[in-house]
C-alpha cells in the first residue's frame, strides 16, 4: 500500500513504472492488426476468392446409403458395405442390433439434406455429409442427436425424415395431426433451414403432428384409422390447398370417439395397400377398391374384424417386390414376403399372417423395398 502513495505522489516514478509494465504487454500482445476497412469493390473481390477457395477444399461428393432403424437410429453406409452387409443377412438372416431393426432404406449423396420432422411441427434439415459414417454392426447415430441442442429429447419425438432429392423437388409435404388436421406445403420452402429450423405446422392445444408425407399433385391420398375405417382422396388446390407455415390446416377426416389415425399413404390409382390388424390379420388391397371421396368425409369401413377387439394397426403401400417385417408388443418380429398375402376386398377381413401369443398384439409395420438394393448396386457401379 505504502509503494502504491509514493507513485500516486510522484509523477516521474509513476509513468516510469507505466512505461514498463506497456512494453510488457506490447511484448506479449503485439501481432498484425486483423481489422481492416474495405470498399464495396474490395471485399466483393476479397469474397470472390474466399469462396474459391472454400470450393477447392471441399469434400467431393459421395454416394450413400441411410438405413433408420425402429429405435430412432441411423446409419450412414457405403454402398458396397450396404451390399455385404444385404448378402450376409439372405444367407443367414435378418441381424437384430440390440433388439432394434432397420424400417426405412434411402440412397443418397453427401451435399443432399436430410429433413426431419418432429411431433410439435417443427421441421430441422442436415447435411448428410457431416452424419458419422457407421462401423460394420454399429448400432448407429441418435437421430434426435443431429438437431439442434434445443430439439434434444425423447427419440420418439421424430414423427419423419426423408432425403430432400431431386426426385421429390417438386413435390409438396402432407402433413397430418392426431386430431385429424390436414396440410400441404411445398417441400421447397424446407431446404437450406438454418440451425433453428422452421415451424411447418401450427397445432391446436393437445394436438401434436403424426405423419408427414411427401406426396404429388394427382396423387391420391389414403388414410386409415383404427376402426379399419379408410379414405380416399386426391391431392389437388380443390381438396387439399397449399397453405401458409402459420396455417392450422383442415379436417382430413372425420373420427370417432374410439377412434386414431393409424396410417397415411400417397399413392397412384392402380397402387396396391396393405393391411394388418392387432391380431395378426392382414391383406392386400388394390386402392381403387376404395370410393374416391373428398377430404372431410367419413371414409368407407375397408377391413373387417373377425372380433369385436380386433383393430387396424397398420397401412403402407404395397408392392411384390418387398417384404412386410410385423412388431409385436412383446418386441416379437414377424417377417414374410408380401407376395405371401392375399389381394381382398374391402368386404374381407384378411388372412392370419402369425398367430399372436396369449395377449400379444401387433403394434407396428413397415415395408423396406428390394429396389434399395438395385439403387445400391449402380451406385457402387459409378463409385467403381
Amino acid at each position: 500500500m505504502q509503494e502504491l502513495h509514493e507513485l500516486l505522489n510522484n509523477r516521474r516514478e509513476l509513468l516510469k513504472v507505466l512505461k514498463k509494465d506497456l512494453r510488457t504487454l506490447k511484448r506479449k500482445y503485439t501481432d498484425q492488426r486483423r481489422t481492416r476497412i474495405q470498399t464495396e469493390a474490395e471485399r466483393a473481390k476479397e469474397s470472390k476468392r474466399l469462396a474459391e477457395t472454400t470450393a477447392d477444399e471441399v469434400e467431393v461428393e459421395q454416394a450413400v446409403v441411410l438405413e433408420f432403424t425402429h429405435r430412432g437410429y441411423i446409419r450412414r453406409l457405403t454402398p458396397r458395405a450396404f451390399k455385404r452387409q444385404q448378402s450376409q443377412e439372405t444367407q443367414n438372416g435378418a441381424t437384430l442390433i440390440e433388439g432394434d431393426f432397420t424400417v426405412k432404406v434411402q440412397t443418397a449423396k453427401t451435399k443432399q439434406e436430410l429433413l426431419i420432422l418432429t411431433r410439435s411441427g417443427k421441421a430441422y434439415t442436415t447435411l448428410i455429409g457431416d452424419i458419422p459414417q457407421t462401423p460394420r454392426n454399429s448400432r448407429g447415430t441418435p437421430l434426435i442427436t443431429l438437431l439442434p441442442s434445443a430439439a434434444h429429447g425423447d427419440p420418439e419425438t421424430i414423427v419423419e425424415q426423408f432425403v430432400l432429392s431431386d426426385a421429390i423437388a417438386n413435390h409438396d409435404l402432407i402433413l397430418l395431426t392426431r386430431q385429424g388436421r390436414i396440410k400441404r406445403l411445398p417441400l421447397t420452402e424446407f431446404a437450406n433451414l438454418t440451425g433453428r429450423g422452421l415451424t411447418a405446422l401450427k397445432l391446436k392445444e393437445g394436438d401434436e403432428l403424426l405423419y408427414a408425407v411427401p406426396a404429388e399433385t394427382g396423387e391420391h391420398l389414403v388414410l386409415a384409422t383404427s376402426g379399419g375405417r379408410m379414405l380416399r382422396f386426391e391431392v389437388n388446390d380443390q381438396q387439399v390447398p397449399v397453405q401458409s407455415r402459420t396455417a392450422q390446416g383442415s379436417a382430413a377426416i372425420r373420427l370417432g370417439k374410439q377412434e386414431q389415425l393409424i396410417g397415411c399413404v400417397a399413392l397412384q390409382v392402380k397402387d396396391e395397400v396393405f393391411l394388418v390388424s392387432a391380431n395378426g390379420y392382414g391383406k392386400r388391397m388394390p386402392a381403387s377398391a376404395l370410393r374416391l371421396a373428398n377430404c372431410g368425409d367419413l371414409g368407407l369401413q375397408a377391413m373387417q374384424f373377425a372380433t369385436k377387439t380386433d383393430t387396424l394397426v397398420g397401412v403402407t403401400p404395397a408392392s411384390p417386390a418387398t417384404d412386410v417385417t410385423l412388431l409385436t408388443d412383446a418386441d416379437r418380429l414377424v417377417v414374410l414376403p408380401l407376395t405371401q398375402v392375399a389381394v381382398q376386398g374391402k368386404d374381407g377381413g384378411g388372412d392370419r399372417l402369425f398367430k399372436p401369443n396369449k395377449r400379444e398384439k401387433v403394434v407396428a409395420v413397415t415395408i423396406v423395398s428390394s429396389k434399395t438394393d438395385e439403387q445400391a448396386d449402380e451406385m457402387d457401379s459409378e463409385e467403381s
